[in-house]
Order: structure tokens, then sequence, then C-alpha cells
């Protein structure tokens, strides 16, 4: 990839219509669901292909991440759209991280429920969140079918799950992917390094053996979901081989970078092994925050004076924006050829 340090705002631009050369504006809508498995809310934004003259506003800014533009309470294009449930981030990560693809997304004829778990309240309830995430996106859906006037625009049979890190677990997982119990008790044994989040347990004292096995092993499978696309999935060591080759839609599979030793992240392309469909795509040079949302002028700067991780926002505006555009782009080929293409 280019050296994006001179490229000019004119070219930027180019870069970021071609990847939104959707034939929709992007509507939005908050939403707060209740989660069974959870026993509480879990915060929904849902993005759909606009019409009418609703004026765009930015959504979602904040001083370190942009903002994207959206249509609150717009009203739904005519038609059945197809509909994708997005999980974006890790255990940790800021609200709102998908924003910009569900937006995306959105312009080119897809209804997205972009839906954002509760940041947990301490480590112990942290690890709790492997089998209740899947858990939301199931009770999300539930709730968009459960809404006639939603429900009126959802394309039958044409509905998938799109996951970034703990995300792309929770995909997978909804399309018949299970974790092995034992592993996952065991997978932060070998220290703060061996797995995501593990540095958080170790620190807090968690004992991931202490867990209830039964939740953890379970199905969690979704049957409304035709196809799955998980970029960088955690927790993929954890993952049930016979599960996974007992998988019967289609999966898509990514890695942002080159990952390091120690980053707590598997690579993915070793779980084609035990997929009976899949393909594999590997975006370089890019890292883990290259699929979180375009970073502000001054984000780098505020990092550094709280004392928060400058890698975040390292890779640069322009960086990121290409590799949104190669994400966008791949997920657009992998849902069409999955059957679920937008309009």
């Amino acid at each position: 990839m280019a050296n994006w340090q001179g490229v000019s705002m004119a070219a930027m631009l180019l870069i970021l219509q071609a990847a939104r050369a959707g034939g929709f504006s992007a509507g939005m809508e908050e939403r707060t669901i209740f989660s069974p498995a959870r026993g509480g809310n879990v915060s929904v934004s849902v993005w759909y292909p606009a019409s009418g003259d609703t004026p765009a506003r930015v959504i979602g800014a904040s001083p370190i991440f942009e903002g994207v533009a959206a249509a609150p309470g717009a009203d739904m294009a005519a038609g059945r759209h197809p509909l994708l449930l997005l999980a974006h981030g890790g255990l940790r990560a800021a609200a709102g991280q998908g924003d910009w693809l569900a937006g995306l997304l959105a312009e080119h004829g897809y209804i997205v429920l972009n839906v954002q778990a509760p940041r947990a309240r301490d480590a112990q309830a942290a690890a709790r969140e492997a089998w209740l995430r899947p858990a939301d996106l199931s009770a999300a859906l539930d709730a968009v079918l459960q809404d006639s006037r939603l429900e009126s625009h959802v394309r039958d049979g044409r509905i998938a799950a799109v996951g970034f890190l703990r995300g792309g677990t929770s995909a997978l997982m909804l399309g018949g992917a299970r974790l092995d119990a034992k592993r996952y008790q065991a997978s932060c044994d070998s220290g703060v390094n061996s797995g995501p989040d593990c540095a958080w347990f170790v620190k807090s004292r968690v004992d991931l053996r202490a867990l209830p096995a039964g939740p953890l092993s379970q199905s969690w499978r979704d049957e409304r979901v035709r196809a799955v696309l998980a970029v960088d999935p955690e927790l993929s060591d954890s993952l049930d081989g016979e599960s996974l080759g007992a998988m019967r839609v289609p999966v898509s599979l990514a890695n942002l970078g080159v990952l390091a030793d120690g980053a707590g992240i598997a690579p993915a392309n070793p779980l084609l092994r035990n997929l009976p469909e899949g393909g594999y795509k590997q975006f370089a040079p890019a890292t883990p925050y290259s699929a979180f949302k375009l970073c502000t002028a001054r984000a780098i700067k505020l990092l550094a004076e709280e004392g928060d991780d400058v890698a975040v926002c390292a890779d640069g505006r322009g960086e990121r924006a290409a590799v949104h555009e190669e994400i966008a782009r791949w997920i657009l080929q992998r849902l069409a050829a999955a059957g679920i293409a937008g309009q």
C-alpha cells in the first residue's frame, strides 16, 4: 500500500467516495432491546437504506474518533432488503466502532443491526461475555423481526452475521461454531500474553475454570443466519474443531495485518482447515485498529495526554480510509457470493 502522508485531500475524498458508491443514503435509529440470556438490555443502532429528504447529521463523533453521516428517523427505502447483524470490537472497545461500516452497508441497500453489548463492569463479568454476546445478536434479530414496521422491509432468507474481534467470534458462533469449554477455561493458563484480555483477567484474579461449562460449550447457532464473515476473530484457539467442520453456511475469514506474537488474536486462516466452505483474506499493511472509525486530527495528542495507547490512531487517516475501502469491498463481494446482495 502506498505511503499516504502526501495524499491530497481531493484524492482522499475519491477514496472515500469509491467506498461509499451505494445507491442510497443512510438512515439510522437507536433502539434498546432485552437480551434474555443477559437478563438486561442491549443497545442496537439500526442502519438502513433511506428515502426522502430527511437531513443527515454526524453520528457518534468524539474527540478521538470522527462521526458518520446519517439521517436519524428517515423513512426506509421501499421494498425488502437483506439484513446484517454487525458486532464490532473486543470486550472493552468504545461504542460505535462499527458505525462507519454500518452506514456504508446501508448505502448499499442493507439493513444493519449494529449491536453494542454493554461494557463489562469488571473482569469477572467480562469473562461471561463469551456466550452472552452471540445471544445478544440473536435477541436483536428477534426484536426486529417481531416489529412489523421493520420486518416488512426484511428480505426473507437473506440474513448474515459480520463480526470483528470478539464480534467475529460471536458471528462464527451464530453460524454454528461452538467453544470448547475446557480450552476456553485454560486459555489464560500460560499467563498474560496467552489470549485476548488475559492480562486483565490475570491481574483481576479471574478464574476462568470456575465458569460454567454448559453455556460455554452449548450451541448458539441461529438458523436464520445464512452466512458469516469474521475479521480477526478472538478465541480462535478455543473453538471446537468438530463444530467448525459441521458448519453448513458460507464462512469468510480475514486478518488485519501480520499479527505479532502475544497479540492475543489467533490468525484466522488456520480455522479454514475445519470449515466446509470458506475463503480467506489478509489486509496488509493494517492492524486490528484499522477497522475502527477514522481518528480526528487531535487524536494522537489526546491519547498521549491521557496515557492511552496511541497505536489506536497511529496508522493515519488516509491509510485507515484506504483499509476501510478494502474491507467494505471484500464484505460486499463475499455477501454477494453467498447470495446476500443488496440492491
